[in-house]
């Protein structure tokens, strides 16, 4: 059963200010991700838990106090939490935490540095909530790039991924 055209919530697991910032940023371009909260640890992300339901959890593994595997273990032994949707991020993946991902239920993982354009097909592919999963990342990267370029921001200053770069070479090419 999907849950098309509700609104959808999402925690955040990040230790790093920057990389929970950037990954915020991204998941609030497209509109359906209305609550996006974020805990700095795993206890901190508990505490959220206890408080809050979340369609998604976004979780790295490098963490402060548990390390993500450990807390997505401890998650997946309450019952309400075996099927919690979940999206490992890590800069260090490697076979064995991998293998403990699968161990965990997990089947989403991301690998840093990532794009807007990965981070967003794998949460909305996740939680089913387009059908056109791949057209509407598109339209969200382009109406970014636009933005960008009608704000006449400085590419060096601002947070811009790959995808992002690309729509504004090629729409700066069109116009030469």
């Amino acid at each position: 059963m999907s849950k098309v055209s509700d609104d959808f919530s999402i925690l955040v697991v990040e230790d790093e200010d920057k990389i929970a910032e950037i990954i915020i940023t991204y998941l609030q371009l497209y509109p359906k991700f209305k609550y996006i909260v974020r805990a700095s640890d795993p206890v901190e992300a508990m505490q959220k838990l206890h408080n809050q339901d979340f369609d998604l959890i976004i979780t790295d593994i490098g963490l402060p106090k548990k390390d993500g595997i450990s807390f997505i273990s401890s998650l997946r032994k309450v019952p309400k939490y075996f099927k919690q949707k979940i999206i490992v991020i890590s800069g260090c993946l490697t076979h064995e935490t991998t293998m403990k991902c699968i161990q965990n239920n997990v089947k989403h993982i991301i690998v840093k540095p990532f794009t807007a354009r990965q981070l967003l097909i794998k949460s909305i592919g996740i939680l089913r909530a387009e059908k056109q999963i791949r057209s509407t990342v598109d339209t969200i990267i382009a109406k970014m790039a636009k933005r960008f370029l009608t704000k006449n921001f400085d590419n060096q200053k601002a947070i811009i991924d790959e995808d992002i770069r690309e729509l504004i070479e090629l729409s700066e090419d069109e116009d030469n």
